[in-house]
């Protein structure tokens, strides 16, 4: 199949799916309880048949009779672990990690058109927030259960309101199909919905002048993209009125909930979520937090020695098992942010919501006349399977690449397409210097690394 056949085909089972979805939300805990424990036998025992891994790992126990309480002796998975033993992880037969880098390779290249492999797998190279590049797979059948859980508390907001206008969907996503957001954001999963996809690079100047002619009744973007938009609508520069507008991928503070409500009279919904495990949740019109997915994740607050706690206070980090994904399965896998989720939904009292993210923070560089994303830099180095770690320092006129390497990258190609990007964003001749190093500093506090550092 081609990419169009295939993107027909997700959109068509995700469509198929959302009615299913939209019941869930009308369950009590204890069906959403029972949900989760045969969702997760299942998985059990899928991994166990399939991935030499888990078989390994899992060998002590009885997927049949295993329960959620359980959960807690099952070994836990970090990022770094999972590049390690990536052959040995995935459930796809004959894949091997390095099929993935070179598919990823030949599409980056331009060899190739279409990034589903197999018609069937994409791969998703992230820095993330952490900087450690990680490889991971999402396949149709992980689309499509992200799709419906990033969206259908719209659907539901909506419906419940009697909306039955025209909808249209402006999505403001990475730049190529190499990063997984113009994957997930752009699927529509009623028949009702036209998409319009926008490039985060491109200049704001640009994307204004589309959604001003497209004129969406939804917004989707990175959080700091969407409030500049926002700030355009103010200044008089931009006139359209979405009816909800959602926030990705980075931390949306008070300042830009502000503007953007300034600007539309709306509330944003704020949306959490991870490369690993997809959309975990996501805010409705009540905007009391944003509401967790538990039929698609099981989350648990753990401290430093990945123990379980109860309370926020005494957390450092989250283990995530993402219920959906056979083709790379995740059980108790290692997130660094921290969440408070000590409070049920209102209007979905099977649900917990996330009151906040604490310690998470994704930094924009500010030039003469332009912000520049963090996708700029990431969005080559997530992709070069030489550079384990990297961290990026702003200068006046471009920026330094300070990375930690295994192997020698191909710094022409990183230099240039970082160049390329931040010209199209609107820095005019950047500079880029590439520095090698073996460490960086932490924060002596948190232990975190600053990943992007920003000029004061």
């Amino acid at each position: 199949m081609d990419f169009t056949q295939i993107r027909n085909k997700l959109i068509a089972a995700a469509q198929a799916d959302l009615p299913e979805h939209l019941k869930r939300l009308d369950w009590s805990r204890e069906q959403l309880n029972a949900f989760q424990q045969n969702r997760l036998r299942q998985l059990l025992t899928w991994t166990k048949s399939k991935t030499s891994w888990y078989r390994q790992h899992l060998n002590h126990i009885d997927p049949a009779t295993f329960t959620l309480n359980q959960l807690s002796s099952l070994p836990t998975l970090t990022k770094s672990q999972v590049m390690q033993s990536w052959d040995e992880l995935i459930a796809v037969p004959g894949l091997t990690r390095e099929m993935a880098e070179n598919h990823l390779e030949q599409l980056r290249k331009g060899e190739i058109d279409n990034p589903y492999f197999n018609d069937q797998y994409l791969f998703i190279a992230t820095g993330g927030s952490s900087g450690t590049r990680g490889l991971f797979i999402w396949d149709l059948d992980f689309l499509k259960e992200t799709a419906c859980i990033n969206y259908r508390f719209l659907i539901h907001d909506e419906r419940k309101a009697n909306y039955h206008e025209s909808k249209k969907l402006a999505t403001i996503e990475a730049p190529t199909f190499l990063h997984g957001s113009q994957h997930l954001f752009t699927i529509n999963v009623t028949d009702d919905i036209v998409v319009k996809a926008l490039n985060v690079i491109d200049s704001l100047e640009k994307n204004i002048q589309v959604l001003q002619d497209f004129k969406p009744t939804y917004l989707v973007g990175f959080a700091s993209y969407i409030a500049s938009i926002a700030n355009a609508q103010l200044q008089g520069k931009l006139s359209i009125q979405p009816r909800w507008v959602s926030t990705n991928s980075e931390l949306l503070d008070d300042e830009m909930r502000s503007i953007i409500y300034q600007a539309w009279g709306v509330k944003p919904c704020n949306s959490w979520g991870s490369v690993e495990i997809g959309s975990v949740a996501m805010e409705n019109r009540l905007h009391e937090g944003m509401i967790i997915g538990e039929d698609g994740v099981i989350l648990e607050l753990v401290n430093d020695n990945l123990a379980p706690v109860t309370s926020v206070t005494s957390a450092t980090k989250i283990l995530a098992t993402c219920l959906f994904n056979y083709s790379m399965p995740l059980i108790r896998y290692v997130i660094e942010d921290v969440l408070d989720i000590s409070h049920y939904a209102q209007d979905f009292p099977a649900y917990r919501m996330i009151k906040s993210v604490l310690g998470r923070t994704t930094d924009w560089f500010q030039y003469a006349n332009c912000r520049i994303p963090p996708i700029a830099f990431r969005d080559i180095l997530s992709l070069s399977k030489e550079v384990r770690e990297y961290q990026i320092i702003q200068t006046h006129d471009g920026a330094v690449l300070k990375l930690i390497c295994i192997g020698k990258p191909n710094f022409i190609e990183i230099e240039k397409k970082t160049i390329e990007n931040l010209q199209q964003a609107g820095v005019k001749n950047p500079k880029v210097i590439i520095e090698i190093v073996t460490s960086f500093p932490k924060n002596p506090e948190t232990g975190k690394v600053k990943r992007f550092v920003p000029l004061k």
